[in-house]
């Protein structure tokens, strides 16, 4: 019985960092949100990095975002506007690559998640506007720096993202010349990470007590 608990209390606390991400590949590395994401701040040649900027926000006005439809987006002509509704209760995440010493680099990858897509934001100024709403509190975004210009997914035959038909999965390749790429991925909301580490907290604290009875 203790062994369960403290095992249950693992998974609770692991989660923390993974919360909503079902599954990654290729390039796509989980993280937790780093101090910034700025141009030469968080950087790899072989990795991108994808981490929950928040678990559940309940929108106050209508968000914009850039694509919403199952399909292939390989040019900035598919992308067109759509709005995910205010009280829409939703969770965000971020796909940020950055290559060292400003190389031109490709990243290849996708990511699965427990929770249904409601729309990507692949655009400089839907990017901006969101970051007040979505970024993560502890990170710094490249609003208003002067590489404002670099952190839009461009798009084309050498750059796209698709949105799997169940809404769940995103494959992308993104190639970086000298500077970043990003975008946004927003979700159904997943419950809070302070949530989930309470609970796994409260199982640990569970396993103490039932070996000092021992």
């Amino acid at each position: 019985m203790n062994k369960s608990l403290f095992l249950m209390a693992l998974i609770a606390v692991g989660a923390m960092a993974h919360a909503g991400i079902s599954s990654v590949a290729g390039a796509t590395t989980i993280v937790s949100p780093p101090a910034s994401v700025r141009d030469d701040q968080t950087e790899s040649n072989t990795q991108a990095f994808l981490f929950l900027e928040k678990g559940d926000v309940a929108l106050g006005a209508n968000l914009n975002v850039d694509a919403v439809a199952a399909g292939t987006y390989n040019s900035a002509g598919l992308l067109s506007t759509s709005q995910i509704l205010a009280g829409t209760h939703v969770a965000s995440y971020m796909l940020h690559a950055d290559p060292v010493a400003d190389l031109t680099k490709t990243w290849e990858g996708s990511m699965t998640f427990d929770e249904k897509i409601l729309g990507v934001i692949a655009t400089r100024g839907h990017l901006n506007d969101s970051d007040p709403i979505l970024g993560n509190g502890g990170t710094i975004y490249p609003t208003g720096s002067p590489f404002d210009d670099s952190r839009e997914f461009e798009l084309g035959t050498a750059e796209y993202f698709v949105i799997s038909n169940d809404l769940k999965s995103i494959r992308y390749r993104c190639v970086a010349n000298t500077k970043f790429d990003q975008f946004r991925v927003v979700t159904e909301s997943v419950p809070e990470p302070t949530s989930m580490a309470a609970l796994g907290l409260g199982l640990v604290g569970l396993v103490r007590k039932a070996r000092r009875k021992a």
